[in-house]
């Protein structure tokens, strides 16, 4: 199998370990080895997929208070209570 320098293969590990940044051995991958999932709510999927939705018009409409508005229809609608 070809690989392009710089790119891994699964489970080999990085193909040229000398692209890697300074700190990837003693800083990123023992804390990557460390990380745990954040708790996930039932209703974390439908707030992230209703805010990213909404999320552009809050920078292009103007004012931002309608954007601001719809974002705070939709999430009424997607979120009990």
């Amino acid at each position: 199998m070809q690989v392009r320098p710089g790119f891994a293969v699964a489970g080999a590990g990085p193909v040229w370990p000398k692209c890697r940044p300074g700190y990837a051995r003693g800083i990123l991958l023992p804390a990557l080895q460390r990380a745990v999932s954040r708790p996930r709510t039932p209703l974390y999927g439908a707030f992230t997929q209703t805010f990213t939705a909404q999320l552009g018009a809050l920078f292009t409409d103007d004012p931002p208070r309608r954007g601001a508005g719809r974002l705070d229809e939709a999430l009424r609608r997607a979120l009990p209570g």
